[in-house]
């Protein structure tokens, strides 16, 4: 509140976490659309995580999970799988989760109420079918894969753009892998490694794509990388140092970085949609996090409605105006026939979320068929959850 940088007060949103493996603590928070934030929680801890409103919830073993930013209510999203170390969210909102042990899931689709196979299958629903693996054919080697980080299309040069990086600490490597969409689902494609080191040091432990445009890796620089065979007072743990890379493409300058709580509301319009993803997302949630303007809301409007606009831009466009409280009823059904499929989804998505239900039963209903199966899963979950 005093603009020093640093917070001014604690507040306790969420109590009950378990606490019984210190490197499996709740990780990965990561900000959603439609007023949501994302988190993990590793295999062997559980708990009974309560609320803000003093509701409780059971909160075992791996899995995904969703809360309020004012803690008013937590829901575990996912089964499985076996440590979630590593989460993308695209530009048009396709998210990405990655299983730790190389089981074969380096990245895979993240759909809510999923049954990912690992550390948790004694907790599946009788209904959850398992994931499928998504690398049947090669392993990215260790048991220690521990983050991703998806670079930006248009932004790094051909090759190395809209690959998905994996970050290796047991082999001191950064892993690559192209997706390839097929049918509903992906088909991966094992890249060279973009980064090898022969320090022994060299850790990578997680990344991130940052606003911009290059990538950010964290290093643990330590020379014992494993919490199981070494002991805790070994001399060789290092628990000074650490570092942070920058990497970028030759020749590349990075975008400069605003403070985006200063940019005006038509400045952080203009971000929607950016190729450099970090850059378009804090422009959404710095939109989102602002009262509705009447002009905002029009031009809003106006790019949902734009078909010549990215489908990123769009789909950035109406998180905001639902997170806004705005009547995206309408607006989001005309969406329900567009021709990109994540359009698709993030229309129904509104629905779900803040939608008024009976007016728009019928159109949803039709998407039960739609070719996509992301699109008839969200039409599913949106209809099972109305009251219509």
């Amino acid at each position: 509140l005093d603009g020093d940088g640093k917070a001014d007060r604690r507040e306790v949103l969420l109590t009950g976490f378990g606490v019984q493996d210190s490197h499996l603590f709740p990780h990965q928070f990561t900000r959603a659309p439609f007023g949501w934030f994302w988190l993990a929680q590793g295999a062997f801890n559980s708990g009974k995580v309560t609320s803000s409103k003093g509701e409780v919830t059971d909160f075992p073993s791996t899995r995904m999970a969703r809360f309020r930013p004012d803690g008013s209510f937590f829901e575990p999203t996912s089964v499985g799988p076996c440590n979630i170390w590593g989460l993308v969210l695209t530009g048009e909102g396709e998210a990405f989760i990655q299983e730790a042990n190389d089981y074969g899931y380096p990245v895979m689709p993240f759909h809510e109420y999923g049954l990912y196979p690992g550390c948790a299958d004694r907790l599946a629903k009788s209904y959850q079918p398992p994931f499928p693996v998504q690398a049947p054919d090669f392993k990215m080697g260790g048991t220690g894969l521990s983050g991703l980080a998806l670079s930006d299309v248009g932004v790094w040069p051909k090759g190395f753009d809209g690959v998905m990086y994996v970050a290796n600490p047991i082999t001191s490597k950064v892993n690559a892998i192209r997706q390839h969409r097929e049918g509903s689902g992906y088909r991966l494609e094992h890249l060279d490694d973009f980064i090898t080191c022969d320090d022994p040091f060299f850790r990578p432990i997680a990344m991130t794509m940052g606003p911009d445009g290059c990538l950010y890796v964290i290093d643990w620089y330590n020379k014992i990388i494993s919490h199981n065979e070494v002991a805790r007072n070994h001399p060789d743990r290092d628990k000074q140092s650490g570092r942070i890379w920058r990497i970028k493409p030759k020749g590349f300058v990075p975008q400069p970085v605003p403070d985006y709580t200063k940019l005006s509301s038509a400045d952080l319009v203009a971000r929607l949609g950016s190729k450099v993803t970090a850059d378009a997302h804090l422009a959404w949630q710095t939109l989102a996090d602002r009262r509705p303007e009447e002009g905002t809301t029009a031009a809003l409007s106006a790019i949902v409605e734009d078909a010549s606009a990215s489908a990123a831009r769009r789909i950035q466009a109406l998180w905001v105006l639902a997170e806004h409280g705005q009547k995206v009823g309408p607006l989001a059904e005309r969406l329900l026939a567009d021709p990109n499929r994540n359009v698709r989804r993030e229309a129904v998505n509104a629905l779900r979320h803040f939608g008024a239900w009976s007016p728009h039963f019928e159109a949803l209903a039709k998407l039960s068929a739609d070719p996509d199966g992301e699109v008839r899963a969200a039409a599913i979950k949106a209809l099972g959850e109305s009251s219509a």
